[in-house]
């Protein structure tokens, strides 16, 4: 058990990256040229990549909320493995330890599945 894996830093910093916060800042300043009349702009369909990047964004966005989602279902796990490790000798019964997991697995699911919806 890692105790600063990265997937376990993002439940203690939940804000996107320095890199992410430059992006997006470079987003908004751009986005003050928005309909700009100069012809140049309009040539290299300026509009059109300012969208592109607000939807970079707004899809790097939806990463880090999923790696905050991973984070928690990484310490899930590692409580339930610190679970197991003090039951010592007691064994746990099947039907508990279904009822332990099954959230765990859920949400490890559910992150995928947005993780796979993105890609």
């Amino acid at each position: 058990m890692a105790a600063h894996s990265p997937i376990t830093s993002a439940i203690s910093s939940p804000r996107p990256s320095f890199a992410f916060s430059r992006l997006q800042d470079l987003h908004a300043t751009l986005e003050r040229l928005r309909g700009c009349p100069a012809d140049q702009f309009k040539i290299i369909g300026f509009d059109q990549l300012l969208d592109e990047l607000g939807k970079i964004c707004t899809d790097l966005n939806k990463l880090n909320v999923i790696n905050i989602e991973m984070g928690i279902t990484d310490s899930a796990l590692s409580m339930l493995l610190l679970l197991l490790d003090s039951a010592g000798e007691n064994p746990i019964p099947p039907h508990g330890l279904h009822t332990l997991l099954s959230p765990v697995q859920e949400r490890l699911v559910h992150s995928w599945s947005q993780l796979s919806d993105m890609i």
